[in-house]
């Protein structure tokens, strides 16, 4: 039973935007704050929800999740999923306050301050789109949102093999197939363990000229760096222009010298698109003697399907759900070279990138609890990994695993919730139950952060918790009208406090 459903929806118009709210029947903790009692933001057009915009890739739904639950329930915020984008960058733009952060043409950005519907994305990979995030700190430096930071895991995409395969290959001849070599054909014969290629329906592959064997460049680096001219076509096109082309056997495949005499000695190695790793994976076989022949499934379902039907290797990335029932492991290969890798050779292992957690720029000012959350959230990859492996098991929504997942490990949130009586500038310690700001925090109880108001200002206090802040009243002939404020301006002549 999920727990979680839609009741009725009640519709905010705010700042040429709709958001849909979903009642819930129950609640994820049974001490939820209550629907009715969840605060909004405050803004110039009006009270708004927290935009938390999700990516669109399950790793994200369910990190995503994780912070809307604790957002909602328990430092009792509303809150809106916004999204989905396909991108990394499209969360950069979502949370620069552009309107249309989708769209690749146009994003729709401001360099004048805006308010931004969009406050917290997770699950970013933002050292693969390190040129973008420059940019936006660039050319919207009054919008740029905040990076808060690694999520305490890596993510990566790489080269991986079944766990059932490399158990069986080490169990009878002692092969590490998770180690590169020992897919070297000059002392193994790993291809006896994985399915021979004409298991493959070939209708569920791309042809070789729907592939990047057909991009010069491409290929003309795989022929510099690695030697293998016989791997390669010299061409010219009908402008005379020289092209190089990969190889192709049977319309389907490129076969590696380890076994290209012997195509029954290829292993298998299935990928996507029009070839995602392909160059790499054409790299690292010939340097190291491996025989592993890239096959492009012709659509994402084949992709999808194919390494869980057919013994093979495969490109992947985590954290993500797609293979993870075959316990993949990952082909180790030496260590990361990243001179090399500028230069395009691809020989040595791909590096793990930081997956990060954003903010909008105004959030902390906005509401400093939401944005001391996301700054404290770490998660490890084994606990996203366990709540992909949940939902592929029970076909639950993201928000019943992530449910389930918080009450298991309250251990692990519980940190990154923030302390009540932690004041930010421009706030100070009230006390809820008597309705009274208060200039201490011996006794924590019913203690809560407000915005100062008028006539006061906020002053920084230090004391055995740390540094907090209080509203302290506007001394003689000072003044302060606004609210929310750290100074008091001296009154004009003829003014007095009253």
């Amino acid at each position: 039973m999920a727990p979680w459903s839609l009741s009725w929806h009640f519709l905010l118009p705010f700042l040429g935007s709709v958001w849909v709210f979903a009642e819930a029947e129950s609640t994820c903790f049974a001490n939820a704050v209550a629907e009715g009692d969840r605060k909004f933001l405050s803004g110039p057009s009006g009270p708004y929800p927290i935009g938390v915009w999700v990516c669109d890739w399950p790793a994200a739904y369910v990190t995503s999740e994780v912070v809307h639950i604790l957002l909602e329930e328990i430092l009792g915020f509303r809150v809106v999923q916004t999204g989905p984008g396909p991108s990394t960058v499209d969360g950069f733009f979502a949370l620069t306050g552009c309107a249309t952060p989708t769209n690749i043409e146009d994003r729709g950005c401001s360099a004048e301050p805006v308010v931004t519907t969009n406050h917290i994305n997770v699950e970013g990979w933002t050292e693969s789109y390190a040129s973008t995030w420059a940019e936006i700190e660039r050319d919207y430096p009054q919008n740029a949102p905040r990076n808060l930071g690694n999520m305490g895991y890596f993510g990566k995409t790489s080269m991986y093999l079944p766990a059932n395969i490399r158990q069986a290959a080490y169990n009878a001849e002692g092969w590490i197939l998770e180690f590169y070599r020992g897919f070297n054909v000059s002392w193994t014969q790993p291809a006896k363990y994985f399915d021979h290629h004409s298991s493959i329906d070939k209708d569920r592959l791309k042809k070789c000229v729907d592939t990047r064997l057909m991009v010069s460049q491409a290929m003309e680096v795989y022929a510099d760096i690695t030697g293998d001219w016989h791997g390669v076509e010299i061409l010219t096109d009908d402008n005379g222009n020289r092209v190089v082309r990969g190889k192709c056997w049977d319309e389907y495949f490129w076969y590696p010298p380890a076994c290209r005499d012997e195509p029954s000695k290829c292993v298998i190695f299935f990928t996507g698109g029009s070839g995602w790793n392909l160059e790499e994976t054409m790299q690292k076989a010939t340097a190291w003697n491996m025989p592993l022949a890239p096959a492009i499934a012709k659509t994402w379902g084949d992709y999808t399907k194919l390494p869980l039907q057919i013994g093979s290797t495969f490109y992947w990335w985590v954290p993500d759900p797609t293979f993870l029932l075959l316990d993949p492991v990952e082909i180790t290969f030496p260590p990361f070279d990243r001179t090399a890798f500028l230069r395009g050779d691809k020989r040595t292992s791909p590096t793990a990138l930081s997956v990060d957690k954003y903010v909008s720029q105004d959030l902390q000012t906005l509401a400093p609890e939401a944005h001391h959350l996301v700054r404290g959230m770490v998660m490890d990859l084994e606990g996203v990994n366990d709540m992909l492996r949940d939902q592929l098991e029970t076909g639950n929504s993201s928000r019943d695993v992530a449910c389930r997942w918080l009450h298991g490990h309250e251990d692990v949130w519980k940190p990154w919730l923030p302390d009540p009586t932690k004041c930010f500038s421009g706030f100070g310690l009230y006390h809820q139950p008597s309705s009274n700001f208060v200039t201490n925090r011996r006794d924590p109880t019913g203690l809560i952060c407000n915005p100062c108001p008028s006539g006061t200002f906020s002053s920084k206090l230090a004391d055995d918790a740390g540094i907090t802040f209080v509203c302290e009243p506007c001394p003689a002939g000072t003044k302060q009208p606004s609210g929310a404020s750290v100074e008091c301006v001296p009154c004009k002549e003829g003014e007095y406090q009253v």
